[in-house]
């Protein structure tokens, strides 16, 4: 029967064989327990399990070979579950008999708990760095949108994590409205020269209400910095460049100085300013660079923290938590546009 959302598992439990339902007994209340949270009925989704069958142990890697076995193993092309351990060809039926299931569902929205359902739909198998993202499955029904979160046998471990997950199980209804993935628009301005970062300035930074600002270190120093006036448009200016025989962003000491005499104009402004993390911040700014902050407002960090001061205080966490944008940081590798990207 179509739905607009699916719940994927890893595999049954012995009250699930029992009953031949999948997620039933302590998991299954607690899952129960989650939907009714975030005013769900469970006959409205499709729930199933990327195995149908108990694990050995309750592990998954137990059904998985090794590096070298999976060398022996022809046309073998799917990746690692886990770190060194591949799930082993008679198994990969399983695969096939949810991907079934998941076509005659239909649905808008896939949400897989945990690292193994991660892996059988994006290939990705780090749930604490997918969680919460909206991404786009790869195998079993490419192309549909998935908004991975915690099993909820990791709630019953850690319960802090109870209304963490609903809010992934919210942010996967309001998705179920449309099938496309409507990424957040951004507008960010990359390897800028003197005169694009004193355009940015006047026409964004200036007159704004309020500017949000992170660097980034290495090497004993600041390596860039980050400008943004709002939620859609940032800038990054950057002063270390490993590519360059000089280490340094700009062709000339002359033109570095004067980018750090914009960065300081800025910084000492009395726009109010919004940091993640400020303290470490502010602290290199001014030891390094002589350069004393003016009204430091919010604290994305800290204001969660006193919010929340159970949970993990991490920007990965937190982006996956109060935003809509995949984990950024697995980003790194792809080739981004130089200039702008409008």
């Amino acid at each position: 029967m179509p739905c607009k959302i699916a719940f994927v598992g890893e595999a049954p439990s012995d009250d699930e064989i029992l009953k031949r339902r999948p997620l039933v007994g302590p998991s299954g209340r607690v899952f129960n327990q989650l939907l009714a949270t975030a005013n769900l009925r469970r006959e409205e989704c499709f729930v199933g399990n990327v195995f149908d069958f108990q694990l050995p142990d309750n592990e998954v890697k137990n059904i998985c070979g090794s590096t070298a076995e999976r060398q022996e193993w022809p046309h073998y092309d799917l990746p690692p579950i886990a770190k060194g351990a591949y799930l082993r060809p008679e198994y990969i039926p399983q695969l096939q008999r949810l991907a079934d299931e998941l076509h005659r569902a239909a649905p808008t929205v896939i949400v897989p708990l945990g690292s193994t359902a991660l892996w059988a739909l994006t290939g990705a198998g780090n749930i604490t760095a997918s969680r919460g993202s909206v991404l786009v499955a790869s195998a079993l029904r490419p192309g549909v949108k998935v908004v991975p979160t915690l099993h909820p046998a990791h709630v019953i471990r850690e319960w802090k994590y109870f209304h963490v997950v609903v809010a992934d199980i919210l942010k996967a209804i309001a998705e179920s409205a449309f099938p496309e993935v409507r990424p957040p628009y951004r507008e960010l301005w990359l390897s800028p020269t003197l005169s694009d970062l004193r355009e940015f300035k006047r026409k964004y930074i200036d007159h704004a209400d309020l500017l949000t600002v992170d660097i980034e270190t290495g090497w004993k120093q600041i390596t860039c910095v980050g400008f943004a006036p709002s939620a859609e448009r940032a800038i990054c200016v950057p002063f270390w460049d490993l590519r360059q025989p000089s280490h340094s962003f700009w062709d000339s000491t002359e033109t570095e100085i004067a980018a750090w005499d914009l960065v300081q104009e800025i910084l000492e402004s009395p726009i109010p300013k919004l940091f993640q993390n400020g303290p470490f911040d502010i602290y290199h700014l001014w030891h390094r660079y002589g350069i004393r902050v003016r009204n430091y407002r919010h604290d994305t960090r800290l204001i969660h923290h006193a919010l929340y001061p159970e949970l993990p205080k991490s920007l990965e966490f937190m982006g996956a938590t109060y935003g809509r944008q995949g984990p950024w940081k697995e980003m790194a590798p792809h080739k981004q546009q130089e200039k702008r990207d409008a």
